[in-house]
């Protein structure tokens, strides 16, 4: 759940929730991706081998993440360092390592290619999947010498597990990179003594606070501190008292042997708050979002919170900092774009997108054309509109939802040809896409009743799948079109348009009575003349056509006569008592003509 009734909003899973010593009429507590513990998990082991070899929990060590193509190949040499010396010497007989071999097993089975390159999200979601209890993520960075430099995290999986242990090491001149994953995973020696004491603290508090407590100290004396640890120790400070600064003061302290544990910034967030710590709860969200840039339920949480406390440009700080630091992570860009989005910049938000584009292209996908398309739409940039809409539909041309604003696109950019023939592909794919019809139709109608004409082809689409209220709003927008046809003295389109009412089975009399008229008004004058002519006629064609004119006049006539306007109710009222005897008349001139 998001948001809270006391207003109060952070971005993790609070232990103490776990322990049970909060009540939600206190406050209203937030899980932003909590995962399962793999206890829980009801996930299906691939075939490949990913059997236990012992009874240890089994440890993912994951390739580490690199925005950087050119950098893939070191980031996998890398992580083979890091995976092989886990497995040889680190973790001992406490934990089942991964292998590579299996490892690609799985990433084959979930779609992803071997050695696959994986963010922090991305990689823990892969760990559960293969039922790893614990996960070694990491990333990787070059300097200006060329030198890499890993920053690896040893962290649970389990939601209730949000703080781990972070260690960093920067390449030796001419190190092999296999050889600085190996020394990484050695700085994690100590982590993984230290982690059942981390755990036990977990799992004992809520029954068992003092030991538990005792637990967590033990961890620290190996690991100073130690994420979990700490995090724990300051959730059972949090549970004694809400606003409490020991918990505060753990929490720092878990933040400093893992600065990445960005759930831990939301526990101290929620005390910000309580205390009324407006300015410490957005710097707070701004760690958030600096270490989590791409998590939208974060990202939606802290905007709230920075409006609501006055600074909604504090997200966009964030963003053009990390902008500045790497600017070829596009995530920085999409943060940025969300934030101006969030505030109604949307020029902004096109900008932004565009630069991420630029950054780099194959990332864009249906979520990206689909932001960047709402923000140009709304923004009333129809350039931008049309050109990214044509981008996004070709790169996916079954995805409905662009396929739908390329119609509007084109609708709103006066090309009525290309409207109409992105409005049938889009028929094509959704039968319930009439909306979209009716938006395309208006516009097309709003620049002329010449464009309107062009949305006569929707009509079988409007008789089969709408509704009797989409039958009236179109044939609302046909009737106003034929009218402008008809000061125009435009008859044919007139007459077109004013069919096009009656044939999408409009109910509304005020339309149908218009449209009526408008059709009884052009056939008035044959019908005059040939109700004179055709009593002389020997010919059988002309006898049965004079029947269908009368029919056809008749019935508008009716149409005409059921007009709340006095003139057209009269038009259309002064004919009906002919209808018989001129009905009559025609059949005998058939009976006579067509023997």
């Amino acid at each position: 759940m998001w948001g809270s009734e006391s207003g109060i909003v952070y971005g993790a899973m609070n232990l103490t929730e776990v322990f049970g010593m909060f009540r939600s009429s206190t406050l209203t507590l937030v899980a932003i991706a909590a995962l399962a513990t793999p206890g829980t998990a009801q996930i299906m082991v691939p075939r490949g081998g990913l059997a236990a070899q012992s009874n240890a929990p089994r440890l993912l060590v994951a390739n580490p993440f690199t925005t950087s193509a050119a950098d893939s190949a070191a980031a996998v040499e890398i992580g083979n360092g890091l995976r092989e010396r886990m497995s040889r010497s680190v973790v001992g007989r406490d934990f089942n390592v991964i292998s590579r071999e299996q490892m690609n097993t799985a990433l084959s089975e979930w779609g992803y290619p071997a050695d696959a390159i994986l963010n922090a999200t991305t990689s823990k979601t892969f760990a559960i999947k293969t039922t790893a209890r614990t996960v070694v993520q990491s990333t990787l960075a070059k300097n200006a010498q060329g030198l890499y430099t890993v920053t690896s995290r040893f962290v649970g999986t389990a939601s209730t597990e949000p703080a781990g242990v972070t260690v960093s090491m920067t390449q030796a001149p001419g190190q092999k990179l296999e050889d600085l994953g190996s020394k990484t995973a050695d700085l994690f020696r100590p982590a993984v003594r230290a982690i059942k004491d981390a755990r036990a603290c977990i799992e004992q508090a809520a029954t068992n606070p003092e030991k538990a407590a005792e637990s967590a100290q033990k961890a620290i004396k190996t690991v100073p501190n130690h994420g979990l640890a700490e995090y724990c120790l300051g959730a059972l400070a949090a549970s004694r008292d809400s606003v409490s600064e020991e918990a505060i003061t753990h929490y720092r302290a878990a933040t400093v042997g893992d600065p990445l544990a960005w759930e831990v910034h939301g526990q101290i967030a929620v005390i910000q708050q309580l205390r009324g710590d407006s300015a410490g709860a957005i710097q707070s969200f701004q760690t958030m979002l600096r270490l989590e840039p791409s998590n939208q339920l974060l990202r939606d949480q802290a905007f709230g919170l920075f409006a609501r406390y006055g600074r909604p440009e504090a997200a966009e700080e964030v963003a053009e900092e990390g902008i500045r630091l790497d600017p070829a992570n596009t995530d920085w860009y999409d943060l940025k774009s969300n934030a101006c989005l969030q505030q109604e910049k949307f020029a902004c938000a096109v900008t932004e997108l565009e630069r991420a584009y630029a950054v780099d292209s194959t990332r864009a996908d249906t979520l990206f054309f689909k932001k960047i398309a709402a923000a140009a739409r709304f923004g009333e940039d129809t350039v931008s509109f049309l050109k990214w809409t044509q981008i996004g539909a070709e790169k996916y041309p079954s995805e409905v939802s662009l396929t739908n604003e390329l119609a509007k696109a084109f609708a709103m950019s006066g090309m009525p040809d290309s409207a109409v023939a992105a409005s049938q592909r889009l028929m094509m794919l959704d039968e319930t896409s009439v909306e979209t019809l009716s938006f395309v139709t208006d516009l097309m109608a709003k620049r002329g009743f010449e464009d309107a004409r062009k949305a006569i082809a929707f009509v079988p689409f409007y008789k089969a799948n709408g509704t009797e209220d989409d039958w009236n709003t179109f044939g609302n927008i046909m009737v106003n079109a034929a009218s402008a046809a008809r000061t125009a003295e435009a008859r044919e389109a007139q007459a077109e348009l004013a069919q096009a009412v009656l044939d999408v089975g409009a109910t509304n009399k005020a339309m149908t009575s218009y449209a009526g008229f408008f059709l009884a008004e052009l056939d008035f004058a044959t019908f005059s003349a040939t109700s004179q002519s055709i009593r002389s006629s020997k010919s059988c064609e002309a006898s049965r056509e004079y029947l269908a004119l009368v029919g056809r006049f008749m019935a508008n006539a009716r149409l005409a006569a059921e007009s709340e306007n006095e003139a057209i109710k009269n038009f259309g009222a002064q004919y009906l008592p002919y209808e018989a005897s001129e009905t009559e008349a025609a059949n005998q001139l058939i009976t006579q003509n067509c023997r």
